[in-house]
């Protein structure tokens, strides 16, 4: 190989690996791509006082594993969101948990699975129930740097991970009992499976662990069939190219034992929980998350908006636009690897997703971004476009832009990551009024005795089926109260319960709370002035503490002793 200084052997088909350019070689025995580098031999680049690139992804990596692990150790109280799910998981046996959930939850059946072993083997705080997001999210993290490695170059891996590491949604979402971040990692194995079936089709273990994991896989994620189904493309377009009936039969078998697998977890768990929630969809949440079908000439607009949303929120954005920056990266990053026809695949890998989440959202049967959460699964994808598209940016501005801008790149969303980690230790909690409440019942924790018990009445049994109820401030609250009591309780809790079945023992006091939600209209006032007569009548009067206001709600405490 005349007039080469050095090969180097990756799997990585980007040719910005080196500070010059690179030509690509395709070993038509193994499938990998080696790249040339063809400067001149007497070009010796004086050695940097800057950090290899290598050297710089594993910092920011191992930030972004800080950033995540000390948020999960500060414990935030749960707050509402989270709340609705804890409940279900916290009341129920496996059995219940393949009926329609509390508070028209939605979560499939893997992570519930998850979280209710957890929970029985670990308590119920909250790093318990956050300890399976967690793992996620750190696993995430380490499975995205390796998939970037194989299928981008080093200058875009150190930016790509750089990026996600400081992304705010994707360590949220990684500390929240809800399962997002479980999107996340599955799509995440399920891409880098895919594509090493792709690069060597011709080998039967990597078909065979790829079938398993999409089997499993949406079982755990509802939305990991829509990279299922972008891999299925993928493969299957292999096989059709290979023309060898081993490779013919592993596609359709992964395509077979998918849809088979994704069918019975729909009978059996998604389409009940659906049905019990068919009016989620009319929520002023998700009134933008459906494409606008009935008005096609608003669906441009409505395409345009999604995309520059929250949607891309990567490190940060918002609505109304506020995701452009990123939008415009990830675009430049599309047009960087349509240039070249042998990435093409890749491309489809990362984008195919989107295809089929539009369907969806067309049938109005998952929503489509207007929240990273619910599109937590196209993290990798985007930031990885927009890792694309920023280094080609860098490549107009010459060396020197490519050589160090990368660098500045990552140095900033590592500064981006060490302001979020400070924020989080000033503030540890999504509403302080989450913090405030779970003080107040720990406070009465610590005071209660071994023999006392606890009867609540908070206005909601049953909980009324009301429109905007999961955006409505006063069930917010109940779920709240519910969970800080169920997992701070030293003693039982009866949640009221038959006036006559409550009876003062010898050394044994009632604790009586009474949670005023703040929603007058569908709080049982009257219900509650006999619930208290009839204590009284049965027990006698009572010493209360006086009513205390926490966030818009009454909290009032009587204890009866005798």
């Amino acid at each position: 190989m005349r007039g080469i200084d050095a090969v180097r052997a990756r799997r990585s088909p980007d040719l910005t690996c080196t500070h010059t350019p690179l030509s690509a070689r395709h070993s038509r025995t193994t499938g990998r791509r080696y790249f040339v580098d063809l400067a001149p031999s007497g070009r010796v680049h004086a050695r940097s006082r800057w950090p290899t690139p290598a050297q710089a992804t594993l910092f920011v990596l191992v930030l972004g594993l800080v950033w995540r692990t000390l948020r999960y150790l500060l414990a935030f109280p749960l707050w509402n969101d989270e709340a609705f799910l804890a409940l279900s998981i916290l009341t129920r046996d496996l059995a219940g948990l393949a009926q329609p959930l509390e508070f028209g939850q939605i979560a499939p059946p893997g992570f519930l699975w998850a979280e209710w072993g957890i929970v029985r083997l670990l308590g119920k705080s909250e790093l318990a129930l956050r300890l399976v997001p967690y793992l996620a999210g750190v696993c995430s993290l380490l499975l995205f740097r390796h998939f970037c490695r194989g299928v981008a170059g080093r200058r875009v891996v150190l930016v790509a991970v750089a990026l996600l590491a400081a992304s705010f949604y994707p360590v949220r979402h990684a500390n929240e009992v809800k399962p997002y971040a479980i999107d996340l990692l599955v799509t995440l194995v399920l891409m880098g499976l895919g594509w090493r079936v792709w690069l060597e089709p011709r080998r039967g273990e990597r078909w065979a662990v790829l079938i398993i994991m999409a089997a499993v896989g949406v079982w755990c994620s509802y939305p990991a069939v829509f990279p299922a189904a972008s891999v299925a493309v993928l493969v299957g377009f292999r096989a059709w190219r290979e023309r060898t009936p081993r490779v013919w039969a592993w596609g359709l078998t992964y395509i077979l034992v998918l849809a088979a697998s994704w069918a019975l977890m729909a009978v059996t768990f998604a389409l009940p929980q659906a049905r019990a929630s068919a009016w989620l969809p009319g929520l002023s949440t998700w009134r933008g998350a459906f494409p606008p079908l009935a008005h096609p000439w608003r669906l441009p607009w409505w395409l345009l908006e999604v995309h520059t949303g929250n949607m891309l929120a990567y490190p940060h954005g918002g609505h109304n636009f506020g995701s452009t920056p990123t939008f415009l990266l990830v675009m430049a990053g599309i047009w960087a690897l349509w240039r070249q026809p042998r990435r093409r695949s890749l491309l489809w890998l990362l984008l195919g997703p989107l295809a089929f989440a539009l369907v969806a959202a067309a049938l109005r049967r998952y929503p489509y971004g207007t929240s990273a959460r619910i599109m937590l699964y196209m993290a990798p994808a985007f930031c990885l476009l927009a890792a694309e598209g920023s280094i080609a940016l860098l490549r107009t501005w010459g060396r020197r832009g490519l050589r160090y801008g990368p660098f500045v790149l990552a140095g900033s969303l590592a500064l981006l990551t060490a302001a979020w980690v400070v924020t989080d230790i000033s503030a540890p909690y999504t509403r302080r009024s989450d913090l405030e409440k779970r003080r107040l019942i720990q406070q009465w924790a610590e005071i209660t005795s071994p023999g006392d018990l606890w009867v609540v009445f908070d206005g909601a049994t049953p909980l009324p089926q009301v429109p905007e109820m999961m955006v409505s401030q006063w069930v917010q609250r109940v779920a709240d109260f519910r969970y800080d009591v169920r997992s701070l309780a030293p003693v039982p809790v009866w949640w009221e319960p038959d006036p006559q079945t409550v009876a003062l023992l010898h050394g044994r006091r009632i604790w009586f709370f009474v949670h005023h939600h703040g929603c007058a209209r569908l709080y049982p006032g009257a219900r509650l002035a006999a619930y208290e007569k009839a204590l009284t009548a049965r027990l006698g009067p009572p010493v209360s503490s006086g009513p205390l206001f926490v966030d818009g709600a009454i909290l009032v405490v009587h204890v009866y002793s005798p």
